[in-house]
């Protein structure tokens, strides 16, 4: 597994206005680009790298943190839609049992048509095979 920190586009920007180059071609001369700056702001380049690293690093805290934020919430959504779902059985049978016992007429005609109704539902569908 790679550790190595990535620059930013923030980073590349940083670098490339913190070293101050001469617009002469001839300073340019021969120039790789190992040795940009080198020498000429009073820090030498480890600090400069160091630098660099260390806010790469923070920014990749900072990602990590906000991440790890983010996983602990849907966490928590998660557990409680499950407390949610795992309680509704129970919620139900409760609002059931007490329109019941509120409305004990009314349950017991809607039972009767609810009883009917999938009766001449099943008998119809039977003839209809039958005739198949």
């Amino acid at each position: 597994m790679d550790n190595s920190p990535t620059l930013q586009k923030s980073d590349v920007a940083a670098i490339k206005t913190s070293l101050p180059l001469e617009s002469a071609g001839a300073a340019l001369a021969g120039n790789t680009g190992t040795n940009l700056g080198a020498g000429r702001m009073g820090v030498s380049s480890g600090e400069h790298a160091r630098h660099v690293v260390d806010r790469a690093s923070a920014s990749a805290h900072e990602t990590v943190d906000r991440l790890a934020n983010r996983a602990s919430r849907l966490a928590a959504q998660l557990d409680e839609k499950t407390q949610r779902l795992t309680q509704a059985p129970v919620r139900a049978w409760e609002y059931s049992k007490n329109s019941v016992q509120a409305y004990p007429v009314q349950a017991v005609a809607l039972s009767l048509a609810t009883g009917l109704l999938v009766g001449w539902l099943a008998a119809s569908r039977s003839a209809h095979r039958t005739n198949d």
